[in-house]
């Protein structure tokens, strides 16, 4: 016997049969009107997220399309869309608009991401109907084309891990949430490939050149420093000589500084 009340179908009076429609379980609850988040207010790491957002839809030939955040859309008039609730779009402003809540995760953003524009290339006045063959049709080739991508990029990391442009963009997506542990903003997943070296324990006096007190440094290597060694502005450009070096985005770096700088006012 089937169980009509937990099947995908039902079978109405007249005896056609009706498909329920899917929703996500993570699916945020609507606002009452639409509230766009500073770009101040939006987090490094969904920041990077979003920027990944942005590549999928270039990726797909939506160039001109705008994607921004919003942390409350209002109640959605489509039907039968599984993610009618994270976002909006907005036909004639070509302004896709994702709810906050998708950015704590790339997995829910990416599939988000795939979803709307699959939409709004199929029909984007009217994003409705996911068992529309035309929408499916368009979902899947998306897919494909986005996994063509991911696995040119796993196979230039493969073969040159030290010379991968979008290695930064990897660890920034698969960093510990800001929810769960802000002291790991930078907490890079590949650290382990970083090459050990041997330090020696023997104490070095290092001398100031301006007349400063000398430290004993643990490193054995001679150093020498001034008065603003470790001045703000100092530190910054040592972090973006850093960065460069470990092929991180330089605005991630900027971000940071900026908050470093409001929280030491």
């Amino acid at each position: 016997d089937v169980n009509l009340n937990n099947s995908s179908k039902n079978i109405n009076n007249e005896g056609t049969i009706q498909r329920k429609e899917y929703h996500d379980d993570n699916e945020p609850t609507p606002g009452e009107s639409l509230v766009i988040l500073p770009d101040e207010e939006i987090h490094i790491q969904e920041k990077a997220r979003l920027d990944f957002g942005k590549r999928i839809a270039q990726l797909l030939g939506l160039k001109h399309l705008t994607i921004k955040v919003a942390s409350s859309i209002p109640p959605s008039a489509i039907s039968n869309n599984a993610f009618k609730n994270s976002y909006l779009y907005n036909n004639d402003e070509d302004v896709l608009y994702v709810h906050n809540s998708r950015l704590l995760s790339s997995g829910d953003f990416g599939a988000v991401i795939i979803h709307a524009l699959s939409h709004i290339k199929v029909n984007p006045k009217n994003m409705s109907d996911d068992s529309d063959p035309l929408f499916l049709s368009e979902f899947y080739k998306n897919l494909k084309i986005l996994s063509q991508d991911l696995y040119k990029k796993s196979t230039i990391t493969i073969n040159n891990p030290n010379n991968n442009p979008n290695a930064s963009m990897t660890n920034v997506l698969d960093m510990t949430s800001p929810k769960n542990d802000k002291s790991q903003r930078f907490a890079f997943t590949n650290i382990s490939r970083m090459p050990k070296r041997s330090i020696s324990t023997q104490p070095t006096l290092i001398e100031s050149p301006q007349g400063g007190e000398s430290i004993e440094s643990p490193s054995g290597i001679e150093s020498k420093y001034n008065d603003d060694y470790f001045s703000d502005d100092n530190l910054t450009e040592r972090l973006k000589l850093y960065a460069k070096k470990g092929n991180i985005p330089l605005d991630y770096i900027d971000r940071y500084t900026n908050e470093t700088s409001n929280k030491n006012k």
